[in-house]
């Protein structure tokens, strides 16, 4: 304000000397309106923020200041105007504004701007500011003004942005994840190291282009990125096939497809492009990453192929976790215990116990897989059902990539009918060691038989042996004749040659009853025999014996207290493209066959006999008739009996006789 006094008393002096006012009236008013726009100009320049220096051309001496540069260099007015501007910058910047200084008077422009460095006074501290010049009047080139602007919180911002601008560019070109970066024109501003890596082309080559598609395709066409910049979703399809929407990145987009021109075999490459928004939500570029999932396709496959083949597979197959959770099973594992999949999942095996199962084989069982060991060994199993199985079960531990068991995998096969047979075998074993017995008891009791049958018949001859006695001999007598007559049976029985002979049926029927006398007595059973056949048949005699009385047997056991057994023959009877064939007729009238039972009968190990059964009997039957090239039929209804048939070819002359007949 001091300058401006200085101006107004100036302006005083003038008009008191001035002499007669009224001749000078005009004047007067011009020189105090020139008065207010100074004070005027003096408030305005008081408010500005900005550091307001007027200068004058060419020393540089300063005429006035704003407030503001009092106050932002921490010195006093006087002391600045009795400095030079040209000292507060560097040389070359105030070369610099002197040729703007003549610029401006010459040229039609009316400012210029100077980026330097301001002193806070004569050799003291720095600051970067940016100066805009103007003169103080056009074409006036003695004073101009110089609005100087702090810009070291603006410096300070552009450091930090080039800063951050280097950062990502060092992230995004070290990032592992192959990636490119396009501008709104589609040209490339990024082209990071692990997709030069994967392509084996350079950034070099590629940054400030448009031939994005030269990595993948081998001629131009649209990337996933240009479309998302061209907003162009719709046609993402013709390109792609298929894509589906990002879940993680709002607007961005996934596309998978397959390149056989990369690698060996071609590659699987998964995309993920989203464009790049400024503040205003403007694209002015997009992101494109790629993935390749070539392996992870190939190992998919692996494990459609291994689920196809698990689901195949004749074995049931189970999958635990650690706890022993079932996780998977396959199709075997539904058509063995009955459990479809969805209700094993999220079980344990113990859907299976049985109960029969010792409790130490269970502990063994998890000593064994969590010590990291493979366990092989029999457990008996229920179904849903309720029935039980044998299974032969193999169970591994599976190891996590960190080597630690995190799973179990179980095999079972179903061993139920191999024990059975096993059983049988065993049995069998041992019914034919108690028929060698059998036969050779029979053997040695047929010499001291004999000689007691001599006695008999001595001591019934003699005259003197008296009426009574003579009674009871007899009695003796016949018996001893049924002890030789079963010796005799029984040794028919397994004195076995192998080979067909001819075989008369009533012989052998009559001989398989008479061994069946006893326990059908014990039931009062009623045999009816009706033989109908006046020929032979060729046969394996201990094979037709064993037919005979493995039916014989059944029906026996099917009838009740005080029912009929009918053995009966016929024939010969025709059969086309066959030689004439005798049937042999075992029936009852006991309780009968089910339909169910029926249609498995002659399967081996099938039996209702849960306690003594063997399920053989009637699969033998059927595999000696078809050995002996005859055939077994059998009719049934629950409640009505049952009727078993047996066709055996008759002897060969036979044959002959009755065809010429």
């Amino acid at each position: 304000m001091k300058n401006v006094s200085q101006t107004w008393e100036k302006l005083r002096h003038k008009i008191l000397g001035l002499g007669d006012a009224s001749k000078h009236k005009s004047r007067f008013t011009n020189l105090r309106r020139r008065l207010v726009e100074l004070r005027r100009s003096r408030s305005l320049i008081d408010l500005s923020s900005d550091l307001l220096f007027v200068v004058e051309r060419p020393s540089g001496r300063i005429v006035d200041v704003s407030a503001s540069v009092v106050d932002h260099l921490s010195t006093t007015r006087a002391a600045l105007l009795s400095v030079s501007f040209a000292n507060l910058v560097p040389d070359a910047s105030w070369q610099q504004m002197l040729v703007l200084f003549d610029d401006l008077r010459k040229g039609p422009k009316r400012s210029g701007f100077v980026n330097t460095e301001l002193c806070r006074a004569e050799g003291g501290s720095k600051f970067p500011v940016e100066i805009a010049i103007q003169l103080l009047r056009p074409g006036d080139i003695k004073y101009a003004i110089l609005a100087a602007r702090d810009v070291s919180e603006h410096r300070k911002d552009e450091q930090a942005l080039r800063e951050n601008q280097q950062r990502l560019r060092a992230i995004v070109h070290s990032s592992p994840i192959p990636q490119f970066v396009l501008g709104a024109d589609h040209s490339i501003i990024s082209w990071n190291g692990a997709l030069e890596r994967y392509t084996g082309i350079s950034a070099e080559s590629m940054i400030g282009t448009n031939q994005q598609w030269r990595a993948f395709y081998p001629e131009p066409r649209p990337c996933l990125a240009d479309l998302i910049i061209e907003q162009d979703v719709e046609n993402i399809p013709r390109w792609y096939g298929s894509y589906s929407k990002s879940e993680l990145i709002e607007g961005a987009c996934e596309a998978t497809d397959f390149f056989p021109a990369l690698g060996e075999h071609g590659k699987w490459l998964h995309f993920t492009a989203a464009a790049i928004r400024d503040l205003e939500g403007c694209i002015i570029g997009a992101v494109e990453t790629l993935e390749d999932i070539t392996e992870r396709r190939n190992a998919e496959e692996q494990l459609r192929l291994a689920a196809a083949a698990l689901d195949a597979a004749a074995n049931a197959v189970v999958l635990t976790d650690r706890q022993g959770k079932i996780i998977f099973v396959n199709p075997a594992f539904t058509k063995l215990t009955g459990y479809t999949a969805e209700e094993a999942r999220g079980a344990t095996p113990r859907l299976l116990k049985s109960g029969v199962n010792a409790a130490q084989l269970y502990q063994d069982l998890w000593r064994t897989i969590l010590s990291g060991k493979v366990w092989h060994g029999e457990l008996t199993s229920r179904r849903k059902d309720g029935s039980h199985y044998v299974q032969e079960t193999t169970i591994a531990p599976v190891r996590s990539d960190r080597g630690e068991i995190s799973h179990f995998v179980g095999i079972q096969v179903d061993i139920t009918e191999r024990k059975r047979a096993e059983e049988a075998l065993i049995q069998s074993e041992k019914l034919a060691s108690v028929g060698r017995m059998a036969a050779t008891i029979a053997h040695e009791i047929n010499n001291p038989l004999s000689a007691a049958m001599n006695a008999v018949y001595i001591a019934a001859s003699d005259s003197a042996t008296s009426k009574r006695t003579r009674e009871i001999l007899g009695v003796a007598e016949r018996e001893l004749k049924r002890v030789a007559h079963i010796s005799k049976q029984t040794l028919g029985f397994y004195r076995e040659t192998g080979r067909s002979v001819v075989v008369h049926l009533p012989e052998v029927l009559d001989g398989v009853l008479d061994l069946h006398e006893t326990k059908a007595r014990n039931k009062s059973l009623r045999i009816v025999r009706r033989y109908h056949c006046g020929v032979a048949v060729e046969a394996v005699e201990g094979e037709v014996r064993q037919i005979i009385s493995n039916l014989i047997t059944n029906s026996i056991d099917a009838l009740p207290e005080k029912g009929t057994l009918y053995v009966r023959t016929a024939g010969p009877l025709p059969v086309a493209n066959s030689r004439d064939m005798v049937r042999v007729t075992v029936a009852d009238n006991g309780t009968g066959i089910s339909p169910n039972v029926l249609k498995q009968i002659f399967v081996p190990f099938f039996t209702t006999k849960s306690a003594v059964g063997t399920g053989l009997g009637l699969w033998v039957v059927s595999e000696l008739m078809r050995k002996n090239g005859g055939r077994v039929q059998v009719r049934s209804k629950p409640g009505r009996g049952a009727v078993f048939a047996i066709w055996l070819p008759i002897e060969r002359r036979a044959h002959i006789r009755t065809r010429i007949a």
